[in-house]
């Protein structure tokens, strides 16, 4: 996809294309013959050859709950997934829609087989592309691939059209208050676009709403923000200027909505750091200064130290701070979260109150239901 429009770069594209299916990559072709060869009725790809580095994902697999407990060499996961070459989402749409998600790799999978399926999750979470839909969906593991498969709903579709980033759509109405037939309209085509615009912001809503329960406030951000996005992109021709109001106010709140999400984990570290530099500053249970009383031939008196203790001692402290720490750790994280969920809470209520004000505003004016 070429933003803005560029009508000579996309002929040339198109030339280079049917001279040669080399000029695309492996990938890309992978979901133009899906779709040319009636697989699929729509196929999204993403070629990633040569975006990833082992030393910029080797840090990484140390925090993901994937991986822990597997004994598998890092480096050796680290330099399998640099060397991904892409995904492809193929979607076939019937009576029921039914999707295939494809992770290409240049190197056997094997190293990953028994994680496929959290492993992929979890990157693509933390890309901001997760789909609650793959919870369920059936996972196949091939030499240097691995497939997820399964049902796709309209909550999930929407999220994919988020990803990719399209102008907002033109909305076709009759000018000057007459239609095909002649007949004067004028109001009922600003209720047929106001009542279009305000289904597509309910809709967006509904999503937000199943992406703040997510257990990765990160996440969540992620697709709130392009919902967001997304309503600020829609057509305004020819809408109730209330309504524009009112979906101008939602966007806003929304990203009020993303700021907040992300506060919980910059608050939850700046908090766990200052934890952490106050209890490596004090003294242990055990360690505390001690006073030693002396007296011989020079004389008598008093001198302050500390302990010194055997090796099993220090690591008796050292397992006491680190037990503790963590623990005001998890109370930290679990605070912070709660706070995060609270105003989280709060903005959606004050979108509620607002979606059900305009509601009934619309619908009295223009005698529509909406």
């Amino acid at each position: 996809m070429q933003l803005p429009a560029d009508r000579q770069w996309a002929t040339r594209w198109v030339a280079d294309g049917r001279k040669s299916r080399r000029s695309f990559s492996p990938i890309l072709n992978e979901a133009v013959g899906a779709v040319q060869n009636e697989k699929a009725h729509v196929a999204v790809a993403i070629d990633l050859t040569g975006v990833f580095s082992p030393g910029e994902i080797r840090p990484e697999l140390e925090h993901m709950t994937s991986l822990k407990g597997q004994r598998g060499d890092r480096k050796e996961v680290a330099e399998l997934l640099a060397d991904v070459k892409g995904v492809v989402l193929a979607l076939d749409i019937d009576d029921d829609v039914r999707g295939t998600l494809v992770a290409r790799f240049g190197q056997p999978v094997a190293p990953i087989r028994s994680v496929a399926r959290p492993l992929l999750m979890e990157v693509m979470a933390a890309a901001g592309a997760s789909l609650d839909e793959l919870e369920g969906w059936e996972p196949t593991v091939d030499a240097k691939s691995i497939s997820l498969e399964g049902a796709m709903t309209d909550s999930g579709l929407r999220r994919i059209g988020t990803i990719i980033e399209l102008p907002a759509p033109h909305v076709d109405v009759p000018t000057e208050g007459a239609t095909s037939s002649g007949a004067s309209t004028e109001p009922d085509s600003m209720a047929a676009a106001s009542q279009k615009h305000f289904t597509a912001v309910d809709a967006y809503l509904d999503d937000v709403r199943k992406a703040r329960n997510s257990k990765r406030f990160g996440d969540a951000a992620v697709w709130i923000e392009r919902y967001a996005r997304k309503i600020d992109q829609l057509s305004i021709l020819n809408v109730d200027p209330e309504l524009q109001d009112y979906s101008a106010y939602v966007s806003a709140r929304l990203h009020d909505l993303v700021d907040r999400l992300r506060g919980v984990q910059t608050r939850s570290a700046k908090r766990m750091a200052k934890h952490s530099n106050f209890y490596d500053r004090q003294a242990s249970p055990w360690g505390e200064d001690q006073t030693t009383h002396y007296e011989n031939y020079y004389g008598s008196g008093e001198y302050r130290h500390r302990p010194v203790y055997r090796d099993s001692r220090r690591e008796t402290v050292a397992r006491y701070h680190g037990r503790y720490l963590e623990g005001e750790k998890k109370e930290v994280r679990m605070e912070e979260r709660a706070a995060g969920k609270e105003d989280a809470r709060a903005i959606m209520n004050h979108i509620d109150q607002a979606t059900s004000q305009v509601r009934r505003a619309m619908t009295n004016r223009y005698q529509v239901e909406f």
